[in-house]
């Protein structure tokens, strides 16, 4: 019985992990890897492709970071007040 519940759970971790990235992440690794199968004008085009959906999903992940710590941040200075 826990032999299973070992399993389920690490099972559920992988799966959780698999969904980790955003889909943006995931279609660029895609492109990356299909630019690595082609050659020439073709494969730059993928390369660039791939290069501005990493950098629009890195600006989406500063901007929830940002948010969260000026929130914080706020917190922070509204307990200083009272």
């Amino acid at each position: 019985m826990r032999k299973k519940f070992y399993v389920l759970c690490v099972a559920l971790m992988a799966f959780s992990l698999c969904l980790d990235g955003c889909s943006a992440c995931r279609k660029a690794q895609r492109l990356r890897h299909q630019a690595a199968r082609t050659s020439g004008a073709e494969r730059h085009r993928l390369e660039g492709q791939a290069a501005s959906l990493e950098a629009a999903c890195l600006k989406k992940r500063d901007e929830k970071y940002d948010n969260k710590m000026q929130k914080q941040f706020e917190d922070l200075e509204n307990k200083a007040r009272y």
